[in-house]
């Protein structure tokens, strides 16, 4: 069961009858990836009113349009979401400043809106965004989502859900987390949907406001994130495919719930994050700069027009690196040295712990023999 089996199946309940729940919450950030500039032009702002036709050119740039498509045919037809509308959408994009954001106010009834802020695209740029927050203490998306949802307080007072995917779940906690104390209060809930943390702690005063829902092997969710304020849920996708919402898994009006992240999940979070700790903010930062700037050598700032041409574009950030200065490249192979060292003792590590755990113990020459051999095989394909 997946979140369009639970719109078909529990979609007969209205927002008055049962209030929004960590299903509809997931499916409204996910529904911020739809293209509003082309149904602001088509003059809809209403679920209803969606034509076949339109909803198959709102989905056409998100991942797994097909899906998103199915999802939308489903809302139209349930009671809960087709009278759902939208307004006050914006978008923003800024090469030089390196920022790219989006969001949008949906009206799920008279009280009762949700602020859904867009996840991370196939841009250049909004992938940029999203690997400064390692170094920097705000990102320009950050600052406009604040700024979106106090311009909403001013337009319109009351209470308010926020949330996003991705991005998007930082920027909703974010705002949460910034906002005046008057402001604050009237977020009935802020929502994360597998988006990064804010590499720092919550404050008490908000633990109980921040909804974070991450699937089993999480990546993107726990990156920058020392917190386990989260609710696990069971995918039926493999690996980074998790990161997709429609593959969490729902039974009735919940998500399917497991009691931990993969051990490929905690093994990743904690090497990156030893990783990140080791560099200081500046080498984050240049080693980032540097890295994009020849990727962007081949001129394009979609990953999909890159990857179209990728032979020409391939060649193209090859001879950037080569053309690349010896002091920078230097740096690369530091900075890079320095995540495989954390990583083989990462691994290192918990299959000494595993085997502490077994009946292995009582034969610790096999034990060490193992870890050897797993050490001469990481250092032969290094």
């Amino acid at each position: 069961m997946t979140m369009i089996d639970y719109v078909i199946e529990f979609g007969e309940h209205s927002f008055e009858d049962s209030e929004l729940n960590d299903i509809d919450a997931t499916i409204l950030s996910q529904l911020a990836y739809l293209d509003f500039g082309y149904l602001q032009r088509e003059g809809v702002t209403k679920i209803d009113d969606l034509s076949t036709q339109q909803i198959q050119i709102a989905v056409e740039a998100t991942w797994k349009a097909q899906q998103n498509a199915e999802l939308l045919y489903a809302m139209k037809r349930s009671a809960r979401f087709n009278s759902v509308s939208w307004h006050d959408w914006v978008e923003s994009k800024n090469i030089e400043a390196e920022e790219q954001f989006s969001a949008v106010t949906f009206e799920l009834n008279q009280e009762t809106r949700f602020i859904s802020y867009r996840g991370t695209t196939a841009t250049l740029t909004d992938w940029k965004e999203d690997f400064n927050m390692t170094f920097m203490t705000k990102i320009p998306s950050q600052v406009a989502a604040l700024k979106y949802y106090k311009k909403r307080q001013q337009v319109a007072p009351g209470n308010y859900y926020l949330g996003g995917h991705s991005k998007g779940g930082n920027l909703a906690i974010y705002t949460l987390v910034h906002s005046q104390i008057n402001d604050q209060k009237s977020v009935v809930a802020a929502y994360s949907i597998d988006g990064p943390g804010l590499n720092d702690q919550i404050p008490a005063t908000n633990l109980k406001q921040i909804r974070k829902i991450i699937p089993e092997s999480s990546v993107i969710g726990l990156l920058l994130e020392p917190d386990t304020n989260y609710k696990v849920v069971k995918s039926d996708a493999f690996g980074f495919n998790q990161h997709d919402p429609h593959s969490w898994q729902t039974r009735g009006n919940e998500f399917i719930l497991t009691a931990t992240t993969s051990t490929f999940s905690q093994y990743t979070q904690v090497s990156i994050a030893k990783w990140l700790e080791s560099l200081d903010e500046a080498t984050k930062g240049e080693f980032l700069d540097s890295v994009f700037a020849v990727i962007k050598a081949a001129n394009v700032d979609n990953l999909g027009e890159l990857a179209a041409n990728w032979p020409a574009n391939l060649k193209i950030i090859l001879s950037a690196v080569f053309a690349t200065d010896e002091d920078t490249r230097k740096r690369w192979k530091a900075v890079s040295n320095k995540l495989r060292v954390i990583m083989k003792q990462e691994a290192k590590e918990r299959l000494s712990q595993r085997f502490s755990r077994t009946s292995v113990l009582s034969k610790p020459d096999a034990a060490t023999s193992i870890i050897s051999r797993y050490q001469k095989k990481s250092d032969h394909l290094n």
